[in-house]
């Protein structure tokens, strides 16, 4: 049998309503914090970044021709009172591309300096929007862990650096580094796929010293 339901009061109805006039302030401070947050983030985005980016383009241009020229610790450390170094821009302006670009330069001049673990260090910090750099930056990280004899991590950096952003600069070179690495550790099988899918896609790359048909002739023989 239904056991029948009392109504409810017309004072219970009243609590169970949202009662906006009481709380109409913190409502409206709430929608004021965000507003805030959006205009700070708007600003911070259009005016703060760029505007901090022009300062870092200024900073890293003598770290960049010390780079060129091959001094590579002035490169990374400065020459005071010149200029500052990619260390510095990197940790002055690291939320802007200069400043994730630094990274980049400090891993190839820790590379070119022998300083392998430096040098992935500054290279993994590395975060641009640039294909290209950005696949060359994950083939300096194969190089960094080559010369560091773990060739099974320098292998992925190669293959990740290959498949990053397919093009005819970065690509083919990356898929021969692989193919050699992977030879280099026994697995002539990957490493004929590799290099027959340089062969395949990219007939014009001039591979330094080495002629990629007798070299795929070369590594069939070996599977």
């Amino acid at each position: 049998m239904a056991t029948e339901q009392t109504p409810a009061t017309s004072g219970e109805k009243n609590e169970k309503k949202f009662d906006f006039a009481k709380n109409q302030n913190v409502i409206l401070g709430a929608l004021a914090a965000v507003l805030v947050l959006v205009i700070a983030f708007v600003g911070y985005q259009q005016y703060y970044l760029p505007t901090q980016n022009l300062e870092a383009q200024d900073a890293i241009f003598g770290a960049q021709e010390a780079f060129k020229a091959g001094k590579f610790n002035e490169a990374l450390n400065g020459e005071v009172p010149n200029y500052v170094g990619f260390l510095a821009v990197a940790n002055d302006y690291g939320s802007t591309q200069t400043g994730k670009l630094a990274h980049y330069y400090a891993g190839l001049s820790y590379l070119n300096l022998g300083d392998f673990d430096n040098a992935i260090a500054q290279l993994q910090q590395f975060d641009g929007d640039d294909l290209l750099i950005g696949a060359y930056a994950l083939g300096a990280l194969g190089d960094a862990y080559a010369e560091k004899g773990d060739m099974e991590k320098a292998i992925q950096y190669y293959k990740d650096a290959a498949n990053h952003s397919e093009n005819e600069l970065s690509t083919p070179a990356f898929l021969l580094k692989s193919a050699l690495a992977l030879e280099s550790k026994g697995n002539n099988k990957e490493a004929f796929e590799q290099l027959t899918k340089l062969d395949k896609n990219y007939p014009n790359f001039n591979a330094p010293s080495m002629d990629v048909e007798t070299h795929l002739a070369r590594l069939e023989q070996k599977q």
